[in-house]
């Protein structure tokens, strides 16, 4: 039995009804659920796909492993997206980071495909005790 105890101040609910169970599934089963949707307007080679293939897909490369390049001032990295299984290419943005400091002028994003890309990206200074690291977002379909 339910109740409280009054000789010590206690109160012992008593079990949830199981007639109330269903209800509570059901009410469970009707309330929307939030869900994101995102939404792909345009891309390189001009196709789209239904919202639900649209993805997100991102990274960081790792540190101090820049290649120098030809043009002064530059130095550059492949980007492996393979992971990402986009059947185009996606639409990337990518932003450098340097010893705690954000920057992205001076990126060139080279040779975008579905697997990954090449990215030229101009520094002042060019210092290889400085940690570099370039962090990627890519977006685009998967079906």
């Amino acid at each position: 039995s339910s109740g409280i105890n009054a000789e010590y101040g206690e109160f012992h609910p008593s079990p949830p009804s199981l007639i109330m169970l269903p209800a509570i599934l059901l009410l469970l089963l009707v309330v929307p659920s939030t869900s994101m949707e995102l939404k792909v307007v345009s891309t390189f080679d001009g196709n789209t796909h239904p919202a639900p293939c649209a993805t997100i897909c991102t990274g960081m490369t790792s540190k101090n492993d820049w290649g120098s390049s030809s043009y002064t001032g530059f130095m550059y990295k492949y980007v492996d997206m393979s992971d990402c299984n986009f059947l185009a290419p996606p639409t990337v943005t990518v932003t450098m980071w340097i010893d705690g400091s954000v920057s992205s002028p001076g990126t060139v994003i080279y040779s975008l495909s579905t697997n990954g890309f090449r990215v030229y990206q101009y520094v002042k200074n060019t210092d290889t005790s400085l940690s570099k690291r370039l962090m990627w977002t890519a977006t685009g379909f998967i079906c």
